[in-house]
């Protein structure tokens, strides 16, 4: 399920897999970091697709945090700004 945001928000996206197991191992891996993600399955044309969300963060100095925190175990993530 995806959650509604509101304008101006911000998301980080860890990953996307075809793969229920991947998603959730990317995770739990999160979890380990001390920050919280989330799977949210879509619907794609090349088919289902898991992707691993954290947030919403409402300043970019949040979301900069957490990439940042991500980034520094290996972890790289996609930043997306809710319109």
């Amino acid at each position: 399920m995806i959650r509604k945001l509101k304008s101006g928000q911000y998301l980080l996206q860890a990953g996307a897999f075809r793969s229920t197991k991947q998603a959730d191992d990317l995770k739990a891996r999160i979890a380990m970091l001390g920050l919280v993600g989330r799977v949210e399955t879509v619907q794609t044309p090349a088919g289902e697709m898991h992707r691993v969300r954290l947030g919403p963060y409402t300043t970019a100095s949040e979301l900069e945090a957490a990439k940042e925190k991500l980034g520094g175990s290996g972890l790289p993530a996609v930043a997306i700004r809710v319109k």
